[in-house]
């Protein structure tokens, strides 16, 4: 309730690693795993703090905050839409090293146009210049 995507992270972190793509319904894909690694642990981490506006104002708090912010970023898709299995490590290790904050304070959160473009725009990159690797 009130969250963007819809979430709960202790029970939805676990379809991380379930692509489109992938021809076993394993949450624990080998490409993610060697990715993202820690990424259960980061992320419900980063859930904990869920009241932006206290925790924004709290200054430990914010690195966690853009965290979260960072990988359901990562996450977010429309109920239409479904992700290839190299296009979610491509937006989960790019919010996992801080590579989505650019992003974020530009206002390109979860659900928004300027969000969904840049994950777009993104996981295009990486296709176009990382050829034999997604």
């Amino acid at each position: 309730s009130g969250r963007s995507p819809p979430l709960d992270p202790s029970r939805s972190i676990t379809r991380v690693g379930v692509g489109a793509d992938t021809v076993s319904c394993r949450a624990d894909a080998p490409a993610l795993r060697s990715v993202v690694g820690s990424l259960r642990f980061e992320f419900q981490q980063a859930m904990d703090v869920m009241d932006t506006a206290t925790a924004s104002s709290i200054v430990g708090n914010k690195k966690q905050v853009q965290r979260r912010d960072a990988f359901l970023l990562a996450m977010h898709q429309e109920s239409n839409q479904r992700r290839k299995l190299s296009h979610e490590c491509i937006a989960l290790l790019a919010a996992s090293r801080g590579h989505l904050d650019a992003v974020l304070a530009e206002g390109g959160l979860a659900g928004t146009d300027q969000g969904r473009a840049a994950i777009d725009g993104l996981i295009e990159y990486v296709e176009s210049n990382a050829f034999g690797a997604v």
